[in-house]
């Protein structure tokens, strides 16, 4: 709020406060849970099985349930096994980000 009545007194308009006060500070919150979102998302696969199957169509259909349905219908478990390792490696690579931003943010120490 210092900042907001310091803004305030300098004459900054609403949109000004907003773009140089609101939005710096909601940056690392909204990129955060953007990070977490898409690994939950990567990851999600009993929900479209037991839920839509995957179907109407491939609407639904997500990575982990195509390697599921290659290793178990298509009995391809090599390229079921590539899909695997791309997620996992993908997944990894989201946390790496996310462990990163946490320690610039200084919530992990050394």
């Amino acid at each position: 709020s210092d900042l907001y009545e310091a803004a305030t007194v300098d004459r900054a308009g609403i949109v000004k406060r907003f773009q140089h006060i609101t939005v710096p500070w909601l940056i690392q919150p909204i990129l955060i849970i953007m990070i977490l979102a898409t690994m939950n998302g990567l990851r999600v696969f009993d929900l479209v099985y037991v839920l839509t199957g995957g179907g109407p169509g491939d609407a639904t259909r997500v990575v982990t349930f195509t390697a599921w349905k290659k290793a178990f219908d298509a009995l391809d478990f090599g390229l079921a096994n590539t899909y695997a390792y791309i997620l996992t490696f993908m997944t990894l690579i989201i946390g790496l980000i996310y462990i990163r931003m946490m320690y610039q943010r200084g919530e992990i120490e050394q």
